[in-house]
């Protein structure tokens, strides 16, 4: 109950007017303070937008594609919410961020990317990959791969670490971890946004 994980947003981002500036990953962090941080889900590369929904603060801040929906309450339990082809709601959530693919579901490896809608060759390839997950004991863990990987054996990763859920994150050159002080990963480019934790 102490601890409170958010999305963060690049310096002068204006969510709800569709503005994503970018910033580097060292300035978030700067900024921020965070106990650890990693990157979000997928954006676009000209303008900052996530592809993904995004809930701060009990705001629909972006609208985006639903994908899997990591969500937090106010008490800062976590939970997630597979796609099943209706809308999600966000009633009671204080913070969301909509990911995907699905990794892991009720503990079983549970891959169907393009099921889900995932179809760029960039995602369903061999790239370093970012995952967050939740484990049976209600952990909440953040997983980079700096080594190239497929989809199925991040999945095979995340069950390893005891992952109940886990869902994907965007990669590649975006993949970035940062863990009590210490960069664990260090992303190529600059991002549009975060995922933060704070206790």
């Amino acid at each position: 109950p102490t601890v409170r994980v958010m999305v963060g947003f690049a310096r002068n981002a204006h969510p709800q007017g569709g503005y994503f500036p970018f910033e580097s990953f060292y300035s978030f962090i700067n900024r921020y303070q965070p106990r650890a941080a990693i990157n979000g889900t997928y954006f676009h590369l000209g303008n900052g937008q996530p592809t993904g929904t995004l809930v701060r603060f009990d705001t629909y801040l972006y609208q985006g594609r639903c994908g899997t929906a990591i969500c937090f309450d106010e008490n800062g339990k976590v939970g997630f919410r597979f796609p099943d082809g209706t809308p999600q709601g966000f009633s009671g959530i204080k913070h969301a961020i909509c990911t995907g693919p699905t990794l892991v579901k009720d503990g079983a490896l549970y891959l169907h990317a393009r099921q889900e809608g995932f179809t760029d060759p960039g995602v369903l390839g061999t790239a370093r990959r970012s995952a967050i997950g939740q484990t049976c004991s209600d952990k909440l863990i953040f997983v980079t791969v700096n080594t190239p990987v497929t989809l199925n054996k991040l999945a095979n990763i995340m069950l390893k670490l005891g992952s109940r859920h886990a869902a994907n994150l965007d990669g590649g050159s975006s993949a970035a971890l940062y863990s009590n002080g210490m960069y664990v990963t260090k992303p190529s480019r600059r991002l549009s946004h975060v995922i933060l934790v704070y206790d």
